[in-house]
């Protein structure tokens, strides 16, 4: 499973749990998704093994993911040190 498949799950489970508004890709910040919801993604990308493709090298491959997964902290910021391995 994708990243992008686990973005759909998101949009369906925002669309049953969230309110009835229009929120633009990108415009909406981790406090905006229920705290369940972000807790689900996160158990969804690893045992499936996504972990490996959203975390690169150099950073994030999904911005919006990690956003969406409250991990906007460390969204570009190349100054900072990480370990992908963890």
């Amino acid at each position: 499973m994708t990243h992008y498949r686990v973005i759909l799950i998101f949009q369906i489970t925002k669309e049953i749990s969230m309110p009835r508004h229009h929120i633009a890709p990108g415009n909406f910040s981790a406090s905006d998704v229920p705290a369940l919801v972000r807790l689900w993604l996160l158990r969804l990308l690893m045992p499936l093994g996504c972990h490996r493709e959203f975390i690169g090298q150099h950073g994030f491959q999904d911005d919006n993911l990690a956003e969406i997964v409250g991990l906007g902290a460390w969204v570009d910021s190349s100054s900072r040190d990480y370990d992908s391995k963890l």
